[in-house]
C-alpha cells in the first residue's frame, strides 16, 4: 500500500505552488469583486439607507456562498470613516465562529455580549471633557444593565454575569431590570448621542453585523435571534445577520418538537417577524468562469492558452456541477488541484488527461463516496443507475444529486475514452488524486436508512426498554439527560415518557436516523396533545422537551454538562471505546449516572460466521485488509468493569445477560440493517456488498446460533 508521505511531491523550480493558492478571506470592498456581483450590493446599500429603522435584513445563502463578502461590501459603502457624520452608519461586528467553537451554551451568550458591550462601550467612549465624561459613564451603565438582561434572559447565572462585567471594565453589580424599561433607555441613549452633532458618533445610526449564525447549533441561533430582536429592535440600529432559514426552521424544531403547530408555519412566522428583508445571495448570478479560467492558467492546468477558450464549457460544466458556484468550494477545489497539477506535471499533455485530473479532483471533494467506487471500477461501465440508485434516495434533494453525478459521470465516460484512444491510461491519476484524503474511509460508506431500521429495530427496542426498567429517571426532573446513539428516537422517547421534566438530548452520527427520530417525536407529541385535550391550544409544554441532531459521540466536547448519559445498542460502534468513555466521563456532571446497553463477549457469534461464510462463498476475502477487524467493542463483563474502574467510574454495576434469540428471522433482518453494513469495505462496490447480503440472508436461513451476550452498565462520577 502506497502513503502519501512516501511519494515526493515534483515540483518545478522557482514555481511554488502555494503563490496561485485561493485565500478564503472575504472580500471587502467592490474592487476585490471578482464574481460581478457590486450591483446587488449597490441596491441593498439604497434600500438600507432608505429605510426607516429599526430595521432587520437576512443575507441568506449556504455555507460557503459569499455571505461575509457581501456584508463587509455592504459595510464599505455605508461605514467607512471616510464617510461624513450625516451619512455613515458606525459598524458592529458580532463574529459567532468563536461561539461555534465554543460547546457551552452559556459560555457562548457570554462571548457574544461581551463582544457587543465592548463595543458599544468604546463608540461611545469618546469624552472630552468633564461632562462628557459623564455621559459616557452613564451611557456604560446603561448598556451595562440591558446586556445584563439579555444574559439573563439566555438563562446566565447572575453570579457569573457580574464576572463578565469585570472583564470588560464594568465593576459593580449587575443591575436588573424590565425588558420594555431597558430597552427604552438604550433608545433613548443612541437617539441623543445620534442627533447630537459633532460628538464623534455617527448621525445615521449603527448597523450590527451578527456574522456566521450558521455555524452555530440552530437551537441557540434561534435563541440569540429572540434575544437580539426583543432587547434592540429600536430605533437608528440595522442589523444585517448571515443566517439561513433552514437554520431557523432546524432551530424551531428543536425548540418546540416540530416546525409546524395547529397547521401554521412556526418557523416561517418566526422568520418573518425577525426579518423585514430576507436576502437570498445570488449564486446562481455569480460569474465564476473569469476567476477559475485565471486561476487554471496560472496553474498551467493545460499548456496552451487557446484550450481553455475550446474547453470552456466542459470546465464550466464540472465546477457547476461539483460546487453549484460555491465560492469556497471553487476555491476549495482549485487549491487541491494546483497541487496535483505539480505532482503531474511530467505526465501527459493531452487536454483529455488534464481535464480528467479536474474532474476527479471536484468529484472527490464534491461526492467522495462516488469517487470511492469509481476508483474501484475505474472503467465505464454501460448503465450508471444501479449504482447511483444505492447512493441517493428519492428525496428532491437526492433527486437533484442523483442527475448531478449522472452528468459527471458522463463527463467521465466520454474523457475516459478520449484518453484510451490515445493509449493513456487514467489509473494513475486515483492514486494521485487519493493522496488527498479528506474523508474518513473508515466510516463514510457505513448510511443508516432510517426508514429501514425503523421497520427492523425490534431487538434493539426490547433491549433499551430493559435498561430503561432498570434505570431510576425519578430525579432528574429539571436535569439534564443526553442520549448517545438514539437511532430513530423510539427509545428516547420511551426514557423521556418515564420523567418528562427532563431536558434530554439525543445525538446520532446518522442524519436518516435523526429525521426519523423528529418523525417518531412528532406523532407521540401529537397523541399526547390528543391524550390532554390540548389541541389548538399552542405549543403544549412537553414540545422542545428532547432535542435530536447529529452529532458523533467520539467529538463530543462538553465537560460537566449532563446528570446522566443514556445509550442502548450504540457504545459498542466505538473504534476507540476508552477515549469514547473518558468524553462521557467528563461530560457527566460530579454525581452524574451512566446507563447504558451495549454488546458483550462473543454477542452475535453466529451471525458473524454467517457474514464471514458469505465472503468466503463469494470469493471477496481481497476485499479486506490482511488485519481487518470487524469494528466494534464486545467486552466481557470483566474487562469493561476494569475500563470503567481506570477512567474513574465508582459505584460500577454490570448485568451480564446471556441468552438463546427465539426469533432467528427477526435477528437476521436486524443484524442485516443495523451491523451487515459494517462488513462492506471501500474495496467493495453496491452490486457486491447486494450479493453479499443476498448470500449472508441464505446462510442464516439454513442455520443460525442465535447466541446473544449483553451488557447492561450503570456507573456514576464520584461527587
Amino acid at each position: 500500500m502506497m502513503h502519501g508521505s512516501s511519494l515526493p511531491l515534483p515540483v518545478e523550480p522557482n514555481k511554488p505552488s502555494a503563490k496561485y493558492l485561493a485565500s478564503d478571506i472575504p472580500i471587502t470592498s467592490s474592487v476585490d469583486d471578482k464574481f460581478g456581483v457590486g450591483s446587488y450590493v449597490d441596491s441593498l446599500c439604497n434600500f438600507i439607507r432608505n429605510s426607516s429603522t429599526p430595521l432587520t435584513v437576512a443575507i441568506q445563502g449556504e455555507w460557503g456562498s459569499g455571505k461575509t463578502s457581501f456584508m463587509r461590501m455592504i459595510e464599505s459603502q455605508l461605514c467607512d470613516k471616510r464617510i461624513p457624520d450625516d451619512s455613515r452608519f458606525d459598524a458592529i461586528w458580532l463574529e459567532t465562529w468563536n461561539l461555534f467553537l465554543e460547546s457551552d451554551q452559556e459560555d457562548a451568550a457570554k462571548k457574544l455580549f461581551i463582544s457587543l458591550v465592548s463595543q458599544l462601550s468604546d463608540h461611545f467612549d469618546k469624552p472630552s471633557n468633564e461632562q462628557s465624561n459623564q455621559r459616557a459613564e452613564g451611557i456604560k451603565r446603561s448598556i451595562k444593565t440591558i446586556s445584563t438582561v439579555a444574559l439573563n434572559m439566555l438563562n446566565v447565572e447572575t453570579e457569573s454575569v457580574d464576572r463578565l462585567w469585570n472583564t470588560v471594565g464594568l465593576d459593580g453589580p449587575a443591575q436588573s431590570g424590565r425588558v420594555s424599561d431597558v430597552k427604552k433607555s438604550l433608545e433613548q441613549i443612541i437617539d441623543t448621542e445620534v442627533s447630537t452633532p459633532n460628538n464623534g458618533v455617527t448621525d445615521k445610526g449603527f448597523i450590527i453585523f451578527v456574522d456566521d449564525l450558521d455555524r452555530l447549533d440552530p437551537g441557540m441561533a434561534v435563541i440569540l435571534l429572540e434575544t437580539m430582536k426583543n432587547l434592540f429592535d429600536i430605533r437608528n440600529c440595522v442589523f444585517v445577520l448571515a443566517v439561513d432559514f433552514d437554520v431557523v426552521k432546524l432551530g424551531i424544531t428543536q425548540k418546540y418538537g416540530r416546525d409546524r403547530i395547529n397547521g401554521r408555519n412556526v418557523a416561517q412566522d418566526f422568520f418573518d417577524k425577525i426579518i423585514q428583508l430576507p436576502f437570498n445571495v445570488p449564486v446562481s448570478q455569480y460569474d465564476v468562469m473569469p476567476m477559475i479560467t485565471e486561476r487554471l492558467k496560472a496553474m498551467r492546468l493545460l499548456p496552451d492558452d487557446w484550450q481553455y477558450a475550446s474547453l470552456s464549457q466542459q470546465i464550466e460544466n464540472i465546477f457547476l456541477l461539483t460546487t453549484n458556484k460555491n465560492p469556497r468550494s471553487i476555491k476549495n477545489i482549485l487549491n487541491s488541484l494546483q497541487i496535483m497539477v505539480e505532482m503531474e506535471r511530467r505526465s501527459s499533455e493531452v487536454p483529455a488527461y488534464r481535464l480528467m485530473l479536474l474532474l476527479l479532483v471536484a468529484m472527490h471533494k464534491a461526492f467522495p463516496t462516488t469517487y470511492s467506487l469509481l476508483s474501484q471500477t475505474v472503467q465505464p461501465v454501460d448503465d450508471w443507475s444501479p449504482m447511483l440508485s444505492t447512493l441517493f434516495d428519492d428525496s428532491p434533494q437526492g433527486q437533484r444529486n442523483r442527475d448531478r453525478v449522472r452528468q459527471l459521470l458522463a463527463i467521465y465516460t466520454d474523457l475516459y475514452h478520449e484518453c484510451s484512444t490515445q493509449d493513456i491510461p487514467v489509473d494513475p491519476l486515483f492514486g494521485t488524486v487519493n493522496i488527498m484524503g479528506g474523508h474518513d474511509n473508515a466510516s463514510s460508506h457505513v448510511r443508516y436508512n432510517g426508514e429501514k431500521y425503523d421497520k427492523t429495530s425490534q431487538t434493539q427496542h426490547k433491549q433499551g426498554i430493559k435498561l430503561i426498567d432498570d434505570t431510576d429517571f425519578s430525579w432528574l426532573s429539571g436535569r439534564r439527560v443526553l442520549d448517545v446513539g438514539c437511532g430513530n428516537g423510539r427509545t428516547t422517547i420511551e426514557m423521556w415518557d418515564e420523567n418528562r421534566d427532563m431536558i434530554v438530548s439525543a445525538i446520532d452520527l446518522s442524519d436518516g436516523q435523526i429525521k426519523k427520530a423528529f418523525e417518531n417525536y412528532d406523532k407521540h407529541l401529537t397523541a399526547l396533545d390528543a391524550a390532554r385535550g390540548t389541541q389548538g391550544q399552542g405549543a403544549p409544554a412537553y414540545h422542545g422537551r428532547i432535542n435530536f441532531r447529529v452529532e458523533d459521540a467520539e467529538q463530543l466536547s462538553k465537560r460537566e454538562r449532563y446528570d446522566m448519559i443514556f445509550s442502548n445498542s450504540a457504545l459498542h460502534w466505538s473504534r476507540r471505546p476508552k477515549r469514547t468513555y473518558t468524553k462521557l466521563f467528563r461530560a457527566l456532571r460530579p454525581g452524574g449516572e451512566l446507563a447504558v446497553h451495549q454488546g458483550g463477549a462473543d454477542t452475535y457469534r453466529g451471525l458473524h460466521a454467517n457474514a464471514r461464510q458469505a465472503i468466503a462463498n463469494l470469493g471477496f476475502e481481497d476485499k479486506y485488509p490482511d488485519d481487518w477487524a470487524f469494528p466494534a467493542f464486545y467486552p466481557s463483563k470483566d474487562e469493561m468493569a476494569n475500563m470503567l474502574d481506570s477512567i474513574g467510574f465508582e459505584r460500577i454495576d454490570i448485568e451480564e445477560v446471556e441468552s438463546e434469540d427465539p426469533n432467528p428471522v427477526v435477528l437476521t433482518n436486524a443484524f442485516a440493517v443495523a451491523s451487515l453494513i459494517f462488513y462492506r469495505t471501500e474495496a467493495m462496490s453496491a452490486a457486491e456488498y447486494d450479493a453479499l447480503e443476498r448470500e449472508f440472508k441464505r446462510l442464516c436461513a439454513e442455520h443460525l446460533d442465535t447466541y446473544t451476550n449483553r451488557l447492561y452498565i450503570h456507573a456514576h462520577k464520584p461527587q
